[in-house]
């Protein structure tokens, strides 16, 4: 059953309550993949502070918080996106930046909620009716739960690491 959330907007007072919920994720993806996630640190956990200040006072990205009772339980941050390559259909589109939900909180409807929420509240009515978002291939419940909500995989982004020299 759906948990009761309110979708808001959070204020800089509200940073504090948001930045465990960066790190409960931020460690999960370092966990599932260490070759492209730095660790984490204070000077990282400062970065992530500025960049959710900065989303809260200029909305470059937006942001929305999931809020159950007292407590934030997830996030959203998301823009508007465009692409120059003249040989896609997806020119303009919303993306979804960040997407954070409290692991004792998932499976409860919080994820699905804050992206309709941007979906039907922020994208559609701007007349944006595509979405992008990135996900680790190494995250398979993540993948599944974007799947189910109608994401579809157009492109794969592939790394190499390079010994130059040596």
């Amino acid at each position: 059953m759906p948990l009761n959330v309110e979708i808001i907007k959070p204020t800089l007072d509200d940073i504090p309550k948001l930045l465990p919920l960066w790190e409960e994720q931020y460690r999960l993806h370092g966990d599932l993949d260490n070759i492209y996630y730095v660790q984490w640190s204070d000077a990282l956990k400062q970065k992530i502070e500025n960049y959710l200040t900065t989303a809260i006072q200029t909305e470059q990205p937006l942001i929305l918080a999931a809020r159950h009772q007292d407590d934030f339980v997830g996030f959203i941050t998301y823009e508007l996106g465009t692409e120059t390559y003249f040989d896609t259909k997806f020119t303009k589109f919303g993306s979804v930046i960040e997407i954070v939900v409290s692991k004792q909180y998932r499976g409860q409807g919080i994820g699905k909620k804050l992206i309709k929420t941007v979906e039907t509240d922020y994208f559609i009515p701007k007349g944006i009716n595509d979405i992008r978002l990135m996900c680790s291939q190494n995250n398979p419940a993540a993948q599944e739960f974007y799947k189910r909500l109608g994401f579809q995989s157009r492109q794969s982004v592939f790394y190499k690491s390079s010994n130059i020299g040596g």
